[in-house]
């Protein structure tokens, strides 16, 4: 699929305080900036997106961990998994806000995830 000619920041979904997300925080970064940092840090951890769009700043994908446990004296691992959609938002000029909401999964993973 190639991405079309028509730059992503004409179509930015805008910021709606009403609907907090589980994950949110506030940049001044420029958008194109913000998702290129997030799909180099996940290609380096070798997380590849399961939805991206080419139209809008949201990518989906799933992050696999693992959190160690002590039980009983005992250490264990237990893993976990999560689908997560990162979204890019307009707040106002010049300023975004980077939302991680849960897809699929445990809220608890959720957290351990993001």
């Amino acid at each position: 699929m190639s991405a079309p000619t028509k730059s992503k920041i004409d179509n930015i979904e805008t910021y709606s305080p009403d609907f907090k997300a589980a994950q949110e925080f506030f940049t001044s970064f420029e958008p194109d900036v913000s998702e290129d940092k997030l799909l180099l840090n996940l290609k380096t951890r070798d997380v590849e997106p399961s939805k991206q769009s080419y139209t809008k700043y949201k990518v989906e994908f799933n992050w696999d961990g693992k959190q160690e446990l002590e039980i009983e004296g005992e250490k264990h691992d237990r893993k976990y998994s999560a689908e997560i959609c990162m979204r890019i938002l307009l707040v106002q000029e010049k300023k975004y806000c980077i939302q991680f909401t849960k897809v699929k999964g445990n809220a608890r993973e959720f957290h351990l995830a993001v």
